[in-house]
């Protein structure tokens, strides 16, 4: 809730590796994530995380049916 109502995020993710955390958004928002990293990260390390870092790419959803492309033969 803290990211959505500080930063004016809709979607908003934060997947955590130990103490490292990746937060992801909407594509359109990570350059407006990434102006903010120094506020953003003073957040997320008074939760206790090391490091933090944007993911570039952007929030992206789990396919529930991944295609699994096999070759017929």
């Amino acid at each position: 809730a803290w990211l959505r109502q500080k930063f004016g995020l809709r979607v908003v993710r934060v997947r955590h590796f130990g103490q490292r955390a990746r937060v992801e958004t909407e594509p359109g928002d990570v350059p407006r994530l990434a102006a903010a990293l120094p506020e953003l990260r003073s957040g997320l390390v008074t939760w206790g995380f090391v490091d933090v870092e944007i993911d570039p790419s952007g929030y992206r959803r789990p396919d529930p049916l991944p295609i699994v492309k096999m070759e017929v033969t």
